[in-house]
């Protein structure tokens, strides 16, 4: 074909391409009707094998478009590809659109999008997240075109929602920020309103023109693309969501794309273009232009520079300016340079290291683009390196002997004002005797909503487990309120002290870069510390307003004094430890008077993430933004002395809290709450409160539950839970739990589609067979397989039978498939049966099914069936009892999730119904059949008499039998190949029942349990014997044990005999005991046996 070439430069091995280059022009050539592969040089991209094309189900169809007379090209006539394969694709097979970076290629499509078959004024029809173009370029000609493939770059065209929008995407099809166009429909802009949402139904698009352009980029893998679309008709215009500027959006996905020197132009409709609800979207092309141009970036500075000081290191961090090669960092002493370089470097961070303590480093950061030059400077940061501080960090009363003085707190020693907050924090009073650091007469401003804060600048590890202790005297003042004769305190925070990664940020207890101890007064006058938080939880310690020393709202109704305003000295004593989990501070503290202590918790635990990360954290106080709450006078703080010590601390041993037992048949499951930075558990199990304890679960593990089986029915154990810990463990108090004879539950039938992955991708099944009669169509699977490994072998799901009918003999298929998850992401959040019809807009009705192998009698045992609704409405659950079906009265409907569990089938009311497949399905008007009645349950699953859009994830059928297995029988199932006590299954010297009763293995020989021990004795001066025997502990066990004696083995004759006598019994451990017989010799031949036989 002719192509048009700007100009074209060869030197010395070297081609340049011109600016402008024409790729592909559709108005030069020369095409006839018919398919466009073959044509100009376009070709089908198909997948291959051994060099051959390959075409058939699941593959790639052909005939993607048609070259029409009026149009360019419209789609293929060959539609029922969309139906069977993965869509249908062309490239343009001729020289390489080549792929230089900062190549940008431009492509300008003007097309009409339509419904084919439909005219103005027909029914509406809603629109999904259809997908009908893609164009773009690959690298392969044997794979397809997919949004996920690295070997293309591709633009997806969609219509999405009820107005008929149109969407473009670039090589994804997420909705929001992915879109790199967005054109909302308002019933003119594009010309159609297939929904019906404006007025009269219209089925075309006006012609449009969309200009894309993609960009293959500098940094590595990663190309861009922007959108622009018009109405050519009405001039109106599109870009992202009607902004005022385009959208560009990146992909990184093209990374095979990216490495090719040789790609070609493809174009072509992806499987989306046809919907099952009402087929397909069209597109008719008139016109298709790209060309390709060599691009410069824009060469811009990174937004944004951080600075991180710590010890002698600044660490700096900025933002990535798209195509950038490499950034070149300088520093200087100076704010505003000039500055020298200190690295230039393909990264986005860079510690600079070396540095001297006490002196600020000024840096700002440069793009380096290669040969297009360096960006200008970014914004200037800067970064003071500090000596890491730790041991006795400060140890101080604000006296003139340690170099305070009044006035200012801040810019006094190490002390710093927080420039974030307001002013002066607090002032040092009485400097020359006592010293304290008040909040009275500070720069306090409620309006601001600031809070006061200094910071001490000492820098301490941020390590895990690096604690700061403190310990701090100080006194609370509060005013009479204007107007009243009290004081009025609004549980309010006052005072914060604490961790901060922010030196210069304003207080805030909850903010993610500070942990902050904070003061509140209550309303009552009670005092409290809590941690992160200034409402009434997470309270760490508190004192009653007697122990601290005030009434100021007289409480006591005697009047307020002056000593009432003001608090005895409160000693705090705290620490907050970074903990070895994630984000997370760990808090103490203690509160005492001269007559009173608390600490209401042993810790409390805070998220927070920026803090976490640090290197390095500072100490920080101040006056809180709450110290005058609700217009109310100021509540002051008076620092008497305080202390600061950054140590490293342990985790705290703690007992597990909420240790649960739960019963079932010869089981115990015992669970409890994760204790906090626990290194494993351990349980154990007494059988009487504080007897001897037994290790029941073995190894220390990290699980918070354990079943513990088999255990006695109705008798009493008791467990404790042993937390460990680094430096030790801790066990909780003893939790009785008792074993119940309980329900047996078991699954007869299960679809689960919301858990299971039962498809590699989107199935269908064959549905040959379709009848038409009495004006509808069915399929009927009642006795025939409808979806099974059998019928698909990709499908490893449940056999699953039914019936499908649409009330229109017009149609040529009916549908069942999977829609799997994998494919339909969290738009379809499982592999769900997905049942359909031809004509979508009509609807359909389905019974599906599963045979449950048994008949389930509801006068004895409980029937259960849950349905898991993706899509429909008023969805019954049906089942069969004997030939006849009924439907429930509950129903569910949804268009995203919804369940139906009906637990207990025979306590419902239900309807018998006809299903007859030659009949439309109906729902009953009446449900008054009784559950309880039937007897022959043998099938269950769903039921929707009349649907659009029909989608299940699950169909669950259980039941449950009444009581617990039989000791013997519990026994037996323990092993495969016994079925009977009678049997000797190893071929040993004993018979199963003998196993079960020493404690043997039925199916090892060399297992035979503990065998009885026959000693001669002399018991209380008779001789005799001993006879010793273990015994099944299980109060019911199932067997009898009987020691019996006969006087010879010719004649046996065996039986109990009085004079043998039981002379003690003990414990072996929880399964059986030792019994001890003893055995007169008062004959001169006698034979025992123990005999073991099933109880009646």
């Amino acid at each position: 074909m002719k192509k048009k070439y700007l100009s074209l430069l060869l030197a010395a091995g070297f081609a340049w391409v011109a600016q402008g280059q024409v790729i592909f022009d559709s108005s030069v050539g020369s095409y006839t009707a018919g398919d466009l592969a073959g044509q100009e040089n376009w070709a089908e991209l198909l997948i291959t094998s051994n060099g051959t094309p390959v075409v058939g189900v699941d593959q790639l169809g052909s005939n993607a478009f048609n070259v029409d007379n009026s149009n360019w090209i419209t789609p293929g006539a060959d539609a029922a590809f969309l139906v069977t394969t993965n869509g249908s694709y062309v490239y343009l097979d001729e020289a390489s659109v080549l792929n230089d970076v900062f190549d940008e290629l431009t492509y300008e499509m003007e097309f009409k999008v339509s419904l084919p078959g439909r005219t103005a004024g027909d029914p509406a029809v809603v629109m999904a997240n259809d997908e009908f173009i893609y164009f773009g370029i690959t690298s392969s000609t044997t794979n397809g075109l997919s949004k996920f493939d690295s070997n293309d770059a591709l633009i997806l065209m969609r219509t999405r929602q009820a107005e008929g929008n149109i969407d473009l995407n670039f090589q994804n099809t997420a909705s929001g920020d992915d879109r790199i166009l967005r054109c909302e429909n308002d019933g003119t802009n594009l010309g159609w309103d297939p929904g019906g949402v404006f007025g009269t139904t219209d089925f075309e698009t006006d012609k449009l023109k969309v200009t894309v352009v993609m960009r293959k980029t500098g940094d590595a893998g990663t190309y861009t693309a922007t959108a622009t679309l018009s109405n050519t008709v009405t001039g109106t215009f599109f870009n992202y969501a009607n902004a005022d500027t385009n959208r560009v959006v990146t992909t990184t996905i093209s990374t095979d794309l990216y490495a090719s020197s040789t790609p070609v132009l493809a174009i072509g409709r992806p499987a989306g273009a046809y919907n099952d609800d009402f087929g397909f979207v069209d597109i008719d092309i008139d016109s298709f232009k790209v060309s390709r141009a060599s691009v410069a970036p824009a060469v811009a500075a990174p937004s944004t520079l951080m600075a991180a000081a710590y010890d002698d290191t600044v660490t700096l961090n900025w933002d990535a300016v798209p195509e950038a090669a490499s950034y070149k960092l300088s520093s200087s002493t100076s704010m505003g340079g000039p500055y020298t370089e200190v690295t230039n470097i393909n990264a986005l961070g860079f510690a600079d290291s070396g540095l001297a303590f006490n002196i600020p480093v000024y840096y700002v950061v440069q793009a380096d683009f290669g040969v297009f030059g360096l960006s200008t400077n970014s914004m200037e940061a800067t970064g003071t390196p500090l000596e890491i501080s730790t041991g006795t960090i400060i140890d101080t009363s604000f006296t003139q002997g340690e170099g305070y003085s009044n006035g200012d707190l801040a810019d006094q020693l190490s002390w710093k004002w927080a420039t974030g907050s307001d002013s002066n924090a607090l002032n040092i009073v009485n400097h020359t005797t006592t010293g304290e650091a008040s909040t009275i007469g500070n720069n306090y401003n409620a309006a601001t909503n600031l809070g006061n804060a200094v910071y001490l600048d000492k820098l301490m590890d941020n390590n895990v487990d690096d604690t700061l202790q403190g310990e701090m005297d100080f006194v609370i003042s509060s005013q009479i309120a204007a107007g009243t004769n009290i004081a009025l305190i609004l549980n309010q925070a006052i005072f914060t002290l604490g961790l901060t990664s922010d030196e210069n940020a304003a207080h805030n207890a909850y903010g993610s870069s500070m942990a902050l101890l904070v003061v509140r007064p209550k309303s009552d006058g009670n005092v409290e510390v809590n941690f992160a938080d200034t409402t009434n939880g997470d309270s760490l310690a508190a004192l009653q307003r007697e122990a601290v020393g005030w009434d100021p709202e007289d409480e006591d109704a005697n009047g307020v004094t002056a000593d009432d305003l003001i608090t005895d000295s409160i000693h705090l004593s705290w620490s907050i430890r970074k903990t070895s989990v994630a984000d997370t501070y760990q808090a103490q503290a203690t509160l005492s008077t001269s007559s009173a202590t608390n600490k209401t918790a042993t810790y409390v635990l805070k998220t927070k993430a920026p803090l976490y990360a640090a290197s390095g954290v500072k100490f920080t106080m101040g006056q809180y933004n709450e110290a005058s709450k609700g217009g109310n006078d100021v509540v002051n703080t008076i620092v008497e002395s305080m202390s600061l010590t950054h140590t490293n601390s342990l985790p705290i041993p703690v007992a597990v809290e909420n240790v649960v037992t739960i019963g079932s048949d010869r089981t115990v499951t015992v669970s409890w709450d994760e204790a906090f930075e626990s290194t494993g558990y351990e349980v154990f199990m007494s059988e009487t409160l504080g007897g001897e304890e037994i290790n029941i679960s073995g190894a220390t593990t990290n699980i918070t539950s354990f079943v513990d089986t088999p255990r006695f029915n109705g008798v009493t154990n008791y467990y404790k839970v042993r937390s460990h810990f680094v430096t030790g463990n801790e066990n909780s108090d003893a939790v009785a739990g008792v074993p119940t004879g309980g329900a047996i539950v078991s699954t007869l039938a299960h679809y689960d589609g919301w858990n299971q992955n039962y498809v590699s991708g989107d199935r269908s099944f064959p549905t040959e067979g379709e009848v038409e009669i009495n004006g509808l169509t069915y399929l009927d699977f009642r006795t025939a397989e409808m979806m099974s490994s059998t019928v698909n072998a990709d499908y490893s799901g449940p056999t699953l039978h039914g019936i499908i009918q649409e009330n229109l003999t017009n149609q040529t298929w009916l549908h069942v498939r999977i829609e799997n998850n994998d494919a339909f992401g969290t738009w379809q959040p499982a592999d769900a049966i997905r049942i359909n019809a031809g004509n979508g807009g009509t609807p359909y009705s389905a019974l599906v099914f599963m045979e449950l192998g048994e008949d389930v009698d509801l006068t004895a045992d409980q029937l259960g069936v849950r349905l898991r609704v993706n899509q429909g409405s008023n969805v019954r659950v049906a089942i069969r009892s004997g030939t006849q079906w009924y439907v429930s009265e509950q129903t569910a409907s949804s268009d995203s999730s919804a369940e139906l569990d009906i637990t207990d089938v025979g306590a419902t009311n239900w309807a018998a119904v006809a299903t007859d497949p030659a009949t439309l399905l109906a729902d009953p008007a009446s449900f008054t059949v009784s559950g309880a009645n039937f007897t022959q349950v043998n099938a269950a699953g769903l039921w929707n008499a009349s649907d659009t859009k029909q989608r299940y994830a699950e169909i669950k059928v259980e039941k449950t039998v009444s009581g617990s297995i039989v000791s013997t029988e519990y026994w037996m199932n323990q092993y495969a190949g016994v079925s009977n006590l009678t049997d000797n299954t190893d071929g040993d010297a004993l018979s199963n029942i003998k196993e079960y009763a020493y404690g043997g293995n039925p199916e090892d020989a060399n297992d035979v349990g503990t065998l009885p021990e026959f000693t001669a004795a002399n018991y209380m001066g008779t001789n005799g014997f001993t006879f010793v025997n273990v015994e099944l502990r299980d109060p019911t066990p199932g067997v009898d044990y009987s020691l019996e004696t006969t006087g010879n083995l010719a004649f046996p004759s065996w039986g109990p005999d009085a004079s043998i006598t039981v002379i003690g019994e003990s414990n072996v451990d929880y399964y059986f005991k030792a019994v001890t017989n003893f055995i007169p010799a008062d004959a001169a031949a006698e034979f025992i046996d123990l005999k073991v036989t099933e109880a009646p």
